[in-house]
Order: structure tokens, then C-alpha cells, then sequence
């Protein structure tokens, strides 16, 4: 093994870290590899990452690699990770350092309230969230249910936004989530 491995791309990669950590790499022949994170406050961690568990590769060296470490005591604070890989020819690799503030809570939805017009809905949904990421809904009565954006940004604490409506009964599924990527999801029964 005379190639020495290469780290292609680590997430998160910036902005705010919720516990998942991902890492793609290119070897061989892949030894191990480790996850290093913390903070001088709380400590840092060593984990060995399982090749066989929590890697996957395309057969040709080219592997991804996710890891869900708990981060519950560094919620509100920063820290620091990398990946450290070695390879059986003896060759080691460090990631490029990143910091990132730890948000590990889900955001809560406090309270929906709509007022219907018509064929349309607008939508007041106060969220309990400082790292709002997008408040997104299905219309699960619609003839073929997507994913949409009702707001990227709350102002005072509320995402209000419009959403068309069906005749009849409409099952809105609201998914609030935050930039560390937790996200808390509500059901909202609206007639039009």
C-alpha cells in the first residue's frame, strides 16, 4: 500500500453540530478510523468509527462514514472535531480541525393558529427555537402530497406563511428544524 488515503469532505461543516458527524474518504485499504471532538471546558473524546458498521465504500476506495455521538453535555457550547485515518501501509491522515457550536435540543412549535380565506391558509406557527433552519409542510390531502417551504426565518418568534387549500378537509404536516438539524414535526387539521 504506497498510496496515502485522502479525506475528501467532513460534515457538519459549519454553523452548528446536533451529533452526526460524516466523513468521505478515499483508500484501499482502510485500517481505522477515529473520531476526536470536544472542548478544554468539558473534555475532549476519542471514538474508534467501525469500518464494517458504520462505513460503507463503492468496492474502488471510496468510502462514506457516518457516526451519532451523544453531545448532550456540550449543548450551548463549541467544540472542536476531526477524523484521524491510518491505512494498512502505515500511512495516517488527519481531517482539517472544525468548530462549531453544539445545539442538541429540539426545536418546540408552542402554538398554530390559521385563518382560511378561500382556497388559501395563512399559517402563524410560533416556534420556541434560537437556530431555526426552515419550517416546511405537506398538504397530505393533496392529490400528489410535496414538501414545501412555509418560512427559512421567524420574526418575533413566529413563521407565517400561505399555503393553498383543498375543498374539504386538509391534513397539514408541519416539520420545524433547526440549523444542528433536530426537528420536531406537528399534524394540523384545517377545513376549507
Amino acid at each position: 500500500d504506497s498510496k496515502e488515503p485522502k479525506i475528501k469532505k467532513t460534515m457538519p461543516e459549519k454553523g452548528f453540530a446536533g451529533g452526526d458527524f460524516d466523513i468521505s474518504f478515499t483508500e484501499e485499504n482502510p485500517k481505522s478510523l477515529n473520531l476526536t471532538y470536544g472542548n478544554i471546558d468539558t473534555g475532549f473524546r476519542s471514538e474508534n468509527v467501525d469500518l464494517d458498521v458504520d462505513c460503507s465504500d463503492n468496492g474502488k476506495g471510496d468510502w462514506q462514514c457516518q457516526v451519532n455521538e451523544n453531545l448532550d453535555d456540550f449543548d450551548g457550547q463549541f467544540i472542536s472535531y476531526y477524523f484521524t485515518l491510518w491505512d494498512m501501509g502505515g500511512h495516517t491522515i488527519d481531517s482539517k480541525e472544525k468548530t462549531l457550536k453544539v445545539d442538541t435540543e429540539n426545536p418546540v412549535i408552542e402554538n398554530v393558529t390559521y385563518v382560511v380565506k378561500g382556497s388559501s391558509a395563512t399559517l402563524s406557527v410560533q416556534v420556541d427555537e434560537e437556530n431555526i433552519d426552515f419550517v416546511n409542510y405537506i398538504n397530505n390531502d393533496d392529490p400528489s402530497p410535496k414538501d414545501k417551504k412555509l418560512c427559512t426565518k421567524l420574526v418575533g418568534g413566529i413563521c407565517k406563511g400561505n399555503l393553498k387549500l383543498n375543498p374539504g378537509s386538509n391534513t397539514i404536516n408541519l416539520q420545524v428544524s433547526d440549523k444542528a438539524g433536530n426537528s420536531v414535526g406537528e399534524i394540523v387539521e384545517i377545513i376549507a
